[in-house]
């Protein structure tokens, strides 16, 4: 027991030395010095006395005391021994806080300057602390000409949703300090004045005590940028579809089943389809328009949105000679799924192609029935196209003249006295070189068919493309006169053979015998009397005197319906007269030709349900060709030749009266006004005569 007791006093020793060791290290760490030097001093003074108390013990033992005491002692300084270690941990815990707080203050400020954000302190309303970034937001060179100031003082008057901005900043910070954080946009004003648009963060935090809002400014000018160009970009897009001339519908795709929903589409779209989108948004395109699957429309439709290739067509909804509806359908794909579908309006379209295409064809039939010649011609003076009528004039044919002056060796052109005529001067090449119209050019060419000369008379008029000022082709026209100019010497020699005969008592009391005639003949032979009257007629025309003036067609045309005597069978005709262009020529002779061929298109439609007859005019300038149209029983055009002759009747045996005299007289009157008569015809689909006019 004994040596136990040595033992424990020993470990006591022990534990108070490294007691005293730790508070020694204590006055370092906790700063407070002098009370652990005090405290080291006392454990120090403890150890020393139990080392006395030891050697005492070594020398003359008291075992039961000295056990009981140093037990005590031993316990009294492990306790004292283990305070001392849980102070130390304290105070050395205390350091490592206290040195994470001032790494954590370190970093933080780090974060603060650097940061690409706008960062700033705000302690009660007022900017104590920002970071460079800040101040270059609004445009500050020094960080200090922001601090001090509110938030209001650096943003306008109001806020873009009208609120105050002194109030709305009141309002945000005091949410931020009850909530934690607030975030919210907010316009501020740079230093110009001019506004900044940011996102404005509000955090609360501590900081050494104080209660401060760090806030954080992210520059919403490319954001807002962006977001205009966007709404002005959809804004534009919906103005487009809302006003384009063509009409847009929209349709999501839904791959899965195959269907199309409408989504929108404009106004002209609803005139066009006759769908109403208020009505139909949202329903599937087959009940919009049934006939879809059965015209291929949606399969075409699907393809486009499988493939992306766009797909055109021109649809023809409905016509009759009333109603007309047609137009042209393209459909493409748009990005998230959507189908668009345009319609155009082609109607007029379709209509003016038509009316294009009859144009053509009447001017087609005219170039090859004309019996003038008529040579189309390059800038270059080389033939591009001919008429069957200047092949028989020229006596070659289109091969030959294809590609060749109009003018070239083979025809010989020669003056009127005989001299050769110089192609310098011939009419397409002055048209071409001085752009200005040449007309009534007399000239002698070698016809080489027929191995002799023919007289005739060419013009040339230039052709223009729009915008240019020279021209690009010129277009001849050639009038054979050879046979008209034998025919008018043969004339006057018959006329002044004929003048001289009329004054022979015989001639002059048969022709006064034969008028008397035709006026005695009784109602019953009123035929005999009709054809007597149109030879007569017939006869004189050539010889009658022209009175040229103005005239309009129209109004003579309507004159001559007035007073048409019309049986009653033709009492119910339908009656269409076009504006006609006005012309310059003999108004007696123009008023015979209207009378004889309405008079015959009411003899020959009259037998119809619905007798129609209609006037008409093509062509303006110096062309004019006037049409007289009419539904009737119509005729064979293969004997078309044989219409203008004296006595040719077609229909003696179908209950048509007439002597076959009439349309030879509007044929030769037509030839005095300087024009010419042809027909077109188709049994039972009625005839169509042209009546072709020179300007003056």
């Amino acid at each position: 027991m004994h040596y136990i007791a040595i033992l424990i006093a020993c470990l006591s020793i022990i534990l108070q030395f490294i007691a005293a060791l730790w508070s020694a290290r204590l006055m370092r760490l906790s700063g407070r010095g002098i009370a652990w030097a005090l405290i080291s001093a006392a454990i120090a003074l403890m150890t020393m006395r139990r080392a006395v108390a030891l050697w005492g013990m070594l020398k003359s033992p008291t075992a039961a005391y000295l056990d009981l005491s140093e037990t005590i002692g031993f316990f009294i300084s492990l306790l004292l021994c283990l305070g001392v270690f849980r102070l130390g941990s304290y105070f050395r815990h205390s350091s490592t806080m206290e040195g994470s707080r001032e790494g954590w203050k370190r970093l933080f400020g780090r974060l603060f300057e650097r940061a690409d954000e706008g960062k700033l302190l705000i302690d009660r309303g007022r900017i104590v602390d920002c970071n460079d970034k800040a101040a270059h937001l609004l445009g500050y060179t020094e960080r200090a000409d922001i601090l001090g100031q509110r938030p209001d003082d650096i943003s306008p008057q109001r806020q873009p949703d009208g609120q105050f901005s002194s109030e709305k900043a009141e309002a945000m910070m005091a949410r931020a300090l009850a909530k934690g954080n607030a975030r919210f946009e907010w316009v501020h004003k740079s230093i110009d004045g001019t506004p900044v648009p940011m996102e404005v963060v509000l955090t609360k935090i501590e900081i050494e005590g104080n209660t401060l809002l760090h806030t954080s400014w992210r520059d919403l000018s490319e954001t807002k940028r962006s977001e205009l160009a966007l709404r002005e970009s959809l804004q534009t897009s919906e103005e487009f579809i809302r006003n384009v001339p063509s009409g847009i519908l929209l349709f999501h795709y839904v791959p899965a089943t195959g269907s199309f929903a409408l989504l929108d589409g404009n106004h002209e779209a609803e005139r066009i389809t006759g769908v109403s989108i208020a009505a139909w948004r949202g329903k599937d395109i087959t009940a919009i328009f049934p006939d879809m699957v059965q015209r291929g429309l949606d399969a075409e439709y699907r393809e486009v949105m499988l493939t992306g290739r766009a797909h055109t067509r021109e649809d023809l909804a409905y016509k009759n000679r009333y109603l007309q509806m047609a137009s042209r359908v393209h459909a493409f794909r748009l990005p998230g799924g959507r189908l668009a579908v345009t319609y155009d309006d082609i109607v007029e379209l379709k209509r003016s192609e038509e009316a294009l295409h009859a144009l053509e064809t009447q001017h087609r039939l005219l170039f090859e029935t004309i019996p003038q010649g008529i040579l189309l011609e390059d800038a270059g003076g080389r033939i591009v196209n001919v008429n069957p009528a200047a092949e028989q004039i020229l006596g070659l044919s289109a091969a030959q003249l294809q590609g060749v002056p109009a003018m070239d060796p083979r025809s010989n052109p020669l003056r009127p006295d005989g001299a050769p005529f110089p192609r310098s001067e011939f009419p397409t090449v002055v048209a071409l070189r001085t752009g200005v119209p040449v007309r009534d050019v007399v000239m002698s060419i070698t016809n080489p068919l027929l191995g002799a000369h023919r007289r005739v008379i060419v013009g040339a008029v230039p052709l223009f493309r729009p915008g240019e000022e020279h021209p690009h082709q010129a277009y001849a026209t050639i009038n054979d006169i050879t046979d008209v100019t034998f025919v008018r010497q043969e004339n006057r020699r018959l006329r002044e053979q004929l003048q001289e005969q009329s004054r022979s008592p015989d001639i002059g009391a048969v022709s006064s015998a034969l008028k008397e005639m035709a006026a005695s003949l009784p109602v019953e032979l009123h035929s005999i009397r009709a054809v007597v009257d149109g030879l007569l007629l017939f006869t004189s025309v050539n010889s009658e005197e022209l009175h040229v003036q103005s005239i309009d067609p129209a109004t003579l045309v309507q004159l001559i319906i007035r007073d048409l005597h019309l049986p009653d069978s033709a009492q119910a005709v339908e009656w269409t007269v076009d504006p006609l262009t006005l012309i310059e020529t003999d108004p007696i002779m123009l008023k015979r030709v209207f009378r004889i061929l309405i008079e015959n298109a009411v003899k020959f439609s009259r037998t119809r349900p619905h007798p129609e007859i209609r006037v008409g005019c093509s062509g303006d300038g110096a062309t004019r060709v006037y049409i007289v149209r009419d539904n009737g029983v119509g005729f064979d055009a293969s004997r078309a030749g044989l219409l203008f002759g004296a006595f040719q009747r077609f229909h003696a045996n179908q209950g048509f009266e007439g002597a076959g005299i009439n349309l030879a007289i509007a044929h030769r009157t037509s030839r005095r006004l300087g024009g010419w008569l042809w027909a077109e015809s188709t049994p039972e689909r009625g005839a169509t005569f042209y009546v072709y006019l020179p300007g003056t």
